[in-house]
């Protein structure tokens, strides 16, 4: 171990003449003040190890395209490191007093734990931790108010806790979720949407619950209960909002004096009815001319496929 010692000398030259020898005592012999490796004498102050390099990721969480600040300290003055994060390399050099700073980006990979390495020669000199963030996706049915559906994601971090919100069309936060998915990333929730809710485009936002970044984010259709009025010309007019734009429905009526079906029978229906840009439908079915007085029901469904089927009762008087 190298010791810092305190040296006279005995036979220190004045000014060009040295002085005589005395017995026991060599020229220039060296008189030493301190401790010897044995610990015996005065004091000698022993110099500290040099301290190994260190990483630092600033921040420590992130989704891929993330910009990190990745600082170390204690590396050889002027000496090249190689630094990587995942398949993210870059090579920075120190400066006189051993720090290094540099930036790097975040690749597209699987949400989980890794690490920032600095390397040179093949060397391990330094590492932190870091967590990769993956964007995930979301799949949700469009809900019909007061019927239970199944929120499902896909494609998250492994065993970290999520905040999923759920904001209706005027932006107020609805519902509030906490999953945790699983080993492969994926969730299921059941969620149901209130009987009486706005109609329309509802929006879906997922983070980390640590560090509130957003991992998804994405919409889906509340549709609306129907409403069936009778026009004094014999028709029943069928409204509804929140509809996907662009689908087809077709309306029917259902007399149940006559039930041939679960629902009664189906003795009249619409053409095809298109929703419109906003979300809207209309449809106009024509009453039979001497219709039951009663309560009747009138069935709206999507087309070509029947993936969703709304009823609503009114009277024929």
């Amino acid at each position: 171990m190298r010791a810092l010692l305190t040296l006279t000398f005995a036979g220190w030259l004045a000014g060009c003449v040295a002085p005589m020898n005395t017995p026991g005592q060599l020229d220039d012999e060296l008189a030493i003040q301190g401790t010897t490796t044995s610990g015996t004498g005065g004091d000698v102050t022993p110099m500290a190890p040099h301290p190994s390099p260190t990483l630092r990721a600033t921040p420590s969480v992130g989704t891929p395209g993330t910009q990190v600040t990745v600082t170390g300290s204690y590396f050889a003055a002027g000496s090249w490191a190689q630094l990587q994060l995942a398949s993210t390399v870059v090579v920075a050099s120190a400066d006189r007093n051993g720090r290094i700073s540099t930036v790097m980006v975040v690749p597209a990979v699987a949400g989980g734990s890794t690490t920032v390495t600095a390397s040179a020669s093949g060397a391990l000199l330094a590492h932190t931790s870091f967590f990769v963030l993956s964007h995930g996706m979301v799949t949700l049915p469009r809900m019909i108010p007061g019927i239970p559906q199944s929120l499902g994601g896909s494609g998250f971090p492994a065993g970290r806790a999520l905040v999923v919100g759920v904001t209706d069309p005027d932006l107020h936060r609805q519902i509030s979720l906490s999953p945790v998915p699983d080993a492969n990333g994926n969730f299921s929730l059941p969620i149901t949407i209130e009987y009486g809710a706005l109609g329309g485009t509802w929006r879906v936002d997922v983070a980390d619950a640590l560090t509130q970044t957003s991992l998804c984010a994405t919409s889906f259709f509340v549709v609306r209960p129907l409403s069936a009025q009778l026009d004094g010309a014999g028709n029943v007019v069928l409204s509804g909002s929140g509809f996907y734009p662009g689908d087809g429905f077709v309306a029917a009526l259902i007399d149940p004096a006559a039930p041939s079906s679960p629902f009664g029978q189906v003795i009249a229906a619409s053409a095809p009815a298109p929703v419109d840009s906003s979300g809207n439908l209309t449809a106009t079915v024509p009453l039979p001319a001497h219709p039951t007085s009663g309560t009747w029901a009138a069935l709206v469904v999507s087309t070509p496929v029947a993936a969703d089927t709304l009823e609503v009762a009114f009277t024929v008087p």
